[in-house]
């Protein structure tokens, strides 16, 4: 699977073109489902800011996707959209019982009460949440209604041809330095055990314009990073990316089953990462990036969660989420042609640590 979020969906579909030319053609043999999680939001970023169709995730020429899922706050009839097979509207309403009742999400987000779903920082005057407000929280929640309703079977027991190309890096896991400011935001690469608010979804999400329900669930899930270095040497390569977060629900038995999740653009207005900071992922020259490892925790917590709604014998456990933090807007780097192996070390290495998730 492949996951986009805001304009994440940008960073999507070069993946998909590129790597039709540089993977040997693997991705288009093993994607089988897109999950875009508001990508239509996406603006050009000119004044006045006009819709900014090259961001909404899309299925790409030379892809055979069995399912595409949409979440979306705005009506979908706007032209130049994906091709969904699902699609569900958003719209402010929708989310009237997550107020009042619901203490602030866990972990935080990154800087900005723009980008907070803080009950107090996010609401409009008439109570309902306005349009950034309402874009946070459908990435925030709905990603539990995708995973829960991934058709797992999907998954081919056959091994896929291999791309012959070498691979030049080692893929090793790492710690997260949460020191200063970068804790209040996330709590790292961790194993995470508490309660927490997530979407009820027994039945999935209609679109019938009723109001979503909300509810909190014990559950577990690991957090960790990844990073890529140049073969044989102890330091990240400046090649992009070369950060991956990983988050892996309690109880997986079965790793086949991979989400590759991007996160929207870090040097977009409001966020404002630098480049200058994303080799040592520091804030020397802006926020820090290690903050925006806030998003696996966020991702890990409602993949938990969609494991509670596993029935019919599909063990909703068994899916892994992978998010590979990107550096400047749609440039997807070495990721299109060394993804197997990238992807594949994570696995392998998980799969080493099976029993302890």
């Amino acid at each position: 699977m492949i996951a986009a979020a805001s304009n994440g969906g940008g960073y999507a579909n070069e993946f998909q073109d590129q790597a039709l030319t540089q993977d040997g053609g693997l991705l288009a043999s093993v994607l089988s489902e897109l999950w875009d999680f508001d990508t239509r939001i996406s603006t050009d970023g000119q004044t006045p800011p006009h819709a900014a169709p090259q961001d909404y995730l899309q299925i790409r020429t030379g892809y055979s996707i069995q399912a595409f899922r949409g979440y979306y706050q705005m009506n979908r009839s706007t032209p130049a959209g994906p091709q969904d097979n699902f699609v569900v509207s958003l719209p402010a309403e929708r989310w009237t019982s997550y107020h009042t009742p619901v203490p602030n999400e866990k972990p935080p987000l990154p800087p900005g009460p723009y980008n907070d779903t803080n009950i107090v920082d996010g609401l409009r005057a008439d109570g309902l949440p306005g349009t950034s407000f309402t874009h946070h929280l459908i990435r925030d929640f709905m990603f539990l209604d995708a995973a829960a309703n991934n058709n797992i079977d999907l998954v081919s027991s056959r091994t896929p041809a291999w791309p012959t190309t070498a691979f030049p890096y080692d893929v090793v896991q790492i710690g997260l330095d949460t020191s200063g400011n970068v804790g209040k935001y996330t709590q790292g690469d961790v194993h995470h055990s508490d309660t927490y608010n997530v979407l009820d979804d027994t039945g999935g999400v209609p679109d019938d314009g009723s109001a979503l329900s909300f509810e909190s669930r014990d559950i577990g899930f690991t957090a960790l990073l990844y990073e890529l270095r140049n073969s044989g040497e102890d330091t990240a390569t400046t090649d992009v990316p070369n950060w991956f977060g990983v988050a892996v629900p309690d109880g997986i038995t079965d790793f086949r089953n991979v989400i590759i999740y991007f996160h929207p653009n870090p040097l977009q207005q409001g966020a404002s990462y630098s480049t200058l900071d994303y080799q040592d992922k520091s804030g020397a020259h802006g926020t820090n990036w290690k903050e925006l490892f806030a998003y696996v925790e966020r991702l890990g917590k409602q993949l938990a969660g969609a494991a509670k709604y596993s029935a019919g014998g599909k063990d909703l456990r068994n899916q892994v989420v992978i998010v590979p933090f990107m550096k400047e807007y749609d440039k997807v780097g070495v990721f299109p042609k060394y993804w197997p192996f990238i992807v594949l070390s994570i696995l392998d290495d998980l799969y080493a640590k099976r029993g302890s998730f």
